[in-house]
């Protein structure tokens, strides 16, 4: 019986993690859909500031009324909050916010791993970072009078790993913002 009993054990320890069924995230195999959509600010230097982005089919903006300075978009349940088990975006002013990417590194969430930084040709700055259950991409905008445009993206879910998949979709999200010319 003794036998019996460690070829058991011997047996479930060596089972093989690469059994365990893979999770394939479907968002990033979505059809894009095209919002566009203006940023407002009233304040001392009233101006606005006309984008478009591009988000996976089935986000949509908050159902909240439209905000000036700030745009929302997700899933929403029927109670009003957020799902969080869906990716999200926002497209912000951001007057005080990062204008460096050392500046943007260093306000990268904490207990997040600093995946990418980047600067782009036209000056906008980016970061991606991760942990286990979650990716979470930054890039700040700069239109041509120099206002600061924030756009964020994230997906976590705490029931499986995320895989660059995931990644990539968020980054695609925070590209895609165009702010108009003019604006």
């Amino acid at each position: 019986m003794k036998s019996v009993w460690i070829i058991l054990v011997v047996a479930a320890c060596s089972k093989d993690e690469s059994s365990k069924p893979v999770f394939v995230d479907p968002w990033p195999y979505r059809p894009v859909v095209t919002f566009t959509n203006m940023l407002t600010e009233d304040n001392v230097d009233p101006y606005a500031i006309r984008f478009t982005i591009q988000l996976p089919d089935g986000m949509f903006h908050a159902p909240e009324p439209d905000p000036t300075s700030v745009q929302h978009y997700g899933i929403w349940r029927a109670s009003g909050l957020h799902d969080e088990t869906a990716p999200g975006a926002d497209v912000r002013l951001a007057p005080y916010g990062p204008k460096t990417l050392d500046a943007l590194v260093s306000a990268a969430p904490l207990g997040y791993e600093l995946v990418q930084k980047q600067t782009f040709p036209d000056g906008a700055i980016a970061i991606t970072t991760r942990n286990p259950h979650a990716w979470y991409v930054e890039h700040v905008h700069f239109d041509r009078a120099g206002h600061v445009v924030q756009c964020s993206a994230w997906r976590h879910d705490d029931d499986h790993e995320l895989g660059a998949s995931t990644r990539r979709m968020l980054e695609k999200i925070c590209e895609s913002l165009a702010l108009e010319p003019g604006s």
